[in-house]
């Protein structure tokens, strides 16, 4: 990010919390020294490894071998979409805490997913997540914006590698779908949130300006909520 976003934000928004701090907040809480960690989709490396590092013990799942051999935080790998993680491991049962960062905008079948999620996941066990929100004007555009596009901008926005940015379906991105699969799945809701974001607008400091005093104003008469970025929350295995 560029050093301008952070002068900009700490001068005209210092007490800005965004999708990454909420997240590194549940992390915090709920990994314990004894946890059996699972990170679904974990690629290259994980944001928030630092709360990783507190578990007993972490496995890490993802289609892309490529991405996962590059992996060194993981204590375990395994190589497989999401649908097929337990009849690989056959670890039902076996994880405290369950984290998706930004995976799932790309389940194809959330239901399906989110059911072989919950058999991985003790009872009282977490899951944890954080992705996008479909309802936010920015994610409108990425869900009409073609793969290639997306990967051009995310490399120009924040460096992303343009093999790190996979195709996204929407299909489980909002608060009602959500709570609504994981119900369905065996998860009751602990938090759920939406999240606004910066970070879209870093690369003009005035439009980043101009958005920070948007976000303020609609705040304070309490409008827009539903429509911000990032979503992102824990669930409870009940079941």
């Amino acid at each position: 990010m560029n050093d301008y976003y952070h002068k900009t934000v700490n001068k005209f928004q210092p007490d800005f919390k965004d999708v990454g701090c909420f997240f590194k907040e549940y992390l915090k809480k709920y990994i314990k020294p004894d946890s059996n960690i699972l990170d679904v989709g974990c690629g290259r490396n994980a944001f928030g490894e630092e709360y990783y590092k507190i578990a007993r013990k972490r496995v890490g799942v993802d289609p892309d071998k490529d991405a996962l051999s590059e992996n060194k935080l993981m204590d375990q790998k395994i190589c497989c979409a999401i649908k097929d993680i337990y009849d690989i491991s056959k670890i039902a049962n076996s994880f405290d805490v369950v984290i998706a960062q930004w995976v799932l905008e790309h389940m194809d079948n959330p239901e399906r997913d989110i059911r072989a999620i919950s058999k991985l996941c003790k009872k009282d066990g977490h899951f944890i997540f954080m992705t996008t929100n479909v309802y936010s004007p920015v994610m409108l555009f990425s869900k009409i914006c073609p793969t290639f596009l997306k990967k051009l901008l995310r490399k120009k926005m924040f460096g992303t590698d343009e093999d790190d940015t996979y195709p996204t379906k929407y299909r489980i991105n909002s608060i009602s779908k959500i709570d609504q699969v994981m119900r369905n799945n065996g998860f009751q809701k602990v938090d759920l949130k939406a999240v606004g974001t910066l970070g879209y607008f870093a690369f003009n400091k005035y439009i980043l300006i101009g958005k920070i005093f948007l976000n303020k104003f609609c705040d304070k008469i309490n409008f827009g909520s539903p429509f911000k970025t990032h979503l992102t929350g824990v669930y409870r295995k009940v079941e």
